[in-house]
């Protein structure tokens, strides 16, 4: 069966926005959203309570900055829940982050611990995330990616079992966002009668978090871990493969994202992109797709697109055949990538930016909250010898 939750982001943001929560779930296909407590409107949006599940969306950054540190965020997530039972009288139905800084390696331990502790499911963690429903980045308004036609295509690539996906519907007026006319057209599209059609049509459930419990089971052992770099850590899964309807979507979205980078493809390289989970079955946290234009024994270029948080885990690229190994340049060409360098801090590279990495140096990269393109060029690649620090990491893909 496949059961989708529908959760808007920034609720408590503004009474406009606000309005267009509501109006998304009285007239359209929401079921859920999240809290921002320290909101100018939280008071308000938090009555929402009694008719949507309403979780903590945790507010740890401005402005790309933490506001706290990684040993401080502990403490700052008690002091937000505690502000949120304060309001709601009631417990928080799941657990998110405003900019998605939960999936930040700093962070992400603290925000596993405290969801732990408190039993509360956690975006990305027990349920798959879907954000391809939003229309701004690289500073620019991209409507079309909210619109009707947008959302029919999303929900068609829904597969079986529970996905959330979220959105930001709102209305604009006395709001300080650089996403306001995106967030008017969000609440069009989710209450447009063809978007509750194809629902019915494919047969999608629509539910809240506050039922995600039992459907998974409350006494479910906890699934193993798996080790990514910096400390940080991502939940894993039992399957070890990808389905055939995830291999398409990811290939979808990064045509999408090539063409939207300015990048043309042909027919043959759009069929051709690879898409590599890393035998961890959690793509949309942990993968890469990638488009190969030619690979010699001197030199190679790629194309690497990331989902929205999406992270390619720490490896090297040893010597082989007589050479140091692969040294590659990334060059970003949309959105945002950081990458972690062995012995230094993040390097964040934006549209035009690059960074050469030495052959042999242990390095790994995640995009920012709107996700990533950029190209690589390299000396001669051998990704079958790329070694992995995660020794649960599998360079080759299963697609069933």
């Amino acid at each position: 069966m496949k059961q989708l939750i529908v959760n808007a982001d920034d609720l408590g943001l503004s009474e406009a926005v606000n309005r267009g929560i509501r109006e998304a779930h009285e007239r359209g296909i929401l079921t859920s959203a999240s809290l921002m407590v320290e909101g100018p409107a939280a008071e308000e949006g938090v009555e929402l309570a009694g008719v949507l599940s309403v979780g903590l969306h945790a507010v740890l950054d401005r402005r790309g900055e933490f506001l706290v540190s990684p040993e401080d965020a502990p403490e700052e997530l008690e002091r937000q829940l505690a502000r949120f039972e304060g309001l709601a009288g009631r417990r928080p139905t799941h657990l998110d982050s405003h900019h998605h800084v939960h999936r930040d390696p700093r962070l992400l331990p603290a925000f596993e611990g405290f969801a732990a502790r408190h039993e509360l499911p956690l975006r990305d963690r027990d349920v798959r995330h879907c954000g391809l429903f939003y229309g701004r980045w690289d500073d620019r308004s991209h409507p079309e990616r909210v619109g009707v036609e947008s959302l029919l295509e999303i929900l068609g690539g829904i597969e079986e079992g529970v996905t959330e996906l979220g959105c930001h519907p709102g209305y604009a007026e006395g709001l300080d966002s650089s996403y306001t006319v995106e967030r008017e057209r969000e609440v069009r599209t989710l209450t447009d009668a063809r978007v509750r059609g194809r629902v019915e049509e494919l047969g999608i459930e629509l539910i809240g978090w506050d039922g995600v419990g039992a459907i998974l089971g409350e006494d479910r052992p906890p699934a193993p871990r798996v080790r990514l770099p910096a400390g940080g850590r991502r939940w894993k899964g039992s399957r070890t493969m990808i389905t055939r309807a995830e291999q398409q979507e990811a290939q979808a979205y990064a045509a999408r994202e090539l063409e939207a980078a300015g990048i043309v493809l042909t027919d043959e390289e759009r069929s051709s992109i690879e898409v590599a989970d890393f035998g961890l079955s959690r793509l949309r946290e942990v993968g890469l797709q990638l488009l190969v234009y030619v690979n010699t024994d001197r030199c190679c270029a790629k194309e690497l697109v990331l989902y929205p948080g999406q992270t390619c885990p720490e490896h090297r690229h040893p010597p082989f055949e007589g050479t140091p190994g692969k040294e590659e340049t990334f060059r970003c060409r949309r959105g945002l990538v950081t990458l972690y360098v062995e012995g230094g801090e993040g390097i964040e590279l934006r549209p035009g930016e690059q960074h050469t990495i030495p052959p042999g140096t242990l390095h790994w990269f995640q995009a920012g909250s709107e996700g990533a393109v950029v190209s690589e060029f390299s000396t001669a690649s051998r990704d079958d010898l790329d070694e992995f620090t995660d020794p649960d990491v599998l360079r080759s893909t299963v697609v069933r």
